[in-house]
């Protein structure tokens, strides 16, 4: 915030006169101010006092009075500070929104229905699913929360590289939106590994993959309820099961971006797999989940090395 501050300053200022021969010098120390100040080195009084201070001794020159600066400082940072205010308030809203996805039961599936499903009964969206042991699962959010959570698309992270291959970022659609219920999940698994594997199990038995959804990415609370999606989307959907547990703070997760008939040598992009790194100590990536199948040795594995676009995913509540 205080980068941008000196922006607003500079504004209402101009240089020492236009017409002189050589440019006007900046002391050193009002130098090392501004940068002390960018850090929260010195308090913004100080700050001020020392635009002030070049502003008296002409190496600043104002179209309008020091105190109209100041007043024009003044309301800026108090801009700024209620818009700080605003995202705060945000943040915490979406926190309690996700707060209200809980967990209702996990127990033996007694078998009166066929597994998984979606419904939506009395403004709730209701998802239930086994896992690869036949525990069963039930997820519940209120249908407004669910609309709040998926109503904002997030700007698209789209370029070309410098073989001029199009690139698009997914990341931003990874949101950590199950926190309140994931950990049921590793509650029931033995180990990390396990909790990798049934993860992918869970997301691939919940959804059908198709090529003829769309390119459109979808927040993993779509993919869910649509029961469905393309490589993008359920890529997405695992990341979003990774990083919302509480015991994958410290993974290294990826979405990649990659060429499947071409894994190891970049041609072209036409893929999204998940990378999941547990141990940090050597070189090697423990993971490359392929989220399409629900083959277990295809979803494991497929790849040993991907040439691609490696971007880092984490929960951003």
């Amino acid at each position: 915030m205080k980068s941008e501050i000196v922006i607003i300053c500079l504004t209402f200022t101009i240089l020492a006169p236009i017409y002189a021969q050589t440019e006007p010098v900046i002391p050193k120390w009002i130098r090392d101010n501004a940068a002390w100040w960018s850090q929260g080195k010195i308090s913004d009084q100080e700050f001020i006092s020392a635009i002030q201070y070049l502003i008296d001794s002409d190496i600043l020159q104002v179209k309008q009075d020091s105190s109209e600066v100041i007043k024009e400082f003044e309301k800026y940072k108090a801009t700024s500070q209620n818009e700080i205010n605003q995202l705060k308030t945000k943040v915490k809203e979406t926190e309690n929104m996700l707060d209200n996805l809980a967990i209702s039961i996990v127990n033996e599936n007694n078998g009166e229905y066929s597994l998984p499903r979606t419904t939506i009964y009395e403004s709730n969206v209701y998802w239930e699913f086994e896992d690869s042991k036949q525990n069963r699962y039930e997820w519940v959010m209120p249908m407004e929360t669910f609309e709040e959570l998926v109503k904002f698309e997030p700007d698209k992270l789209f370029y070309y590289d410098e073989h001029e291959i199009p690139v698009e970022e997914f990341s931003p659609y990874v949101i950590g939106s199950f926190d309140q219920v994931i950990d049921d999940i590793y509650e029931n698994s033995k180990n990390d590994d396990e909790f990798i594997q049934e993860l992918w199990y869970i997301t691939s038995h919940l959804t059908i993959y198709s090529t003829d959804i769309g390119e459109n990415p979808r927040y993993a609370l779509e993919t869910l309820t649509r029961g469905g999606g393309d490589c993008e989307d359920t890529a997405i959907l695992l990341a979003d099961f990774l990083v919302s547990s509480q015991h994958t703070e410290d993974w290294d997760v990826w979405l990649i971006d990659m060429d499947s008939e071409n894994p190891t040598d970049l041609q072209e992009i036409n893929h999204v797999i998940v990378a999941v790194d547990i141990d940090k100590s050597d070189e090697y990536t423990d993971y490359f989940i392929e989220t399409t199948t629900k083959d277990l040795n295809l979803a494991f594995n497929a790849y040993d090395y991907i040439d691609g676009y490696w971007f880092p995913v984490e929960k951003q509540t």
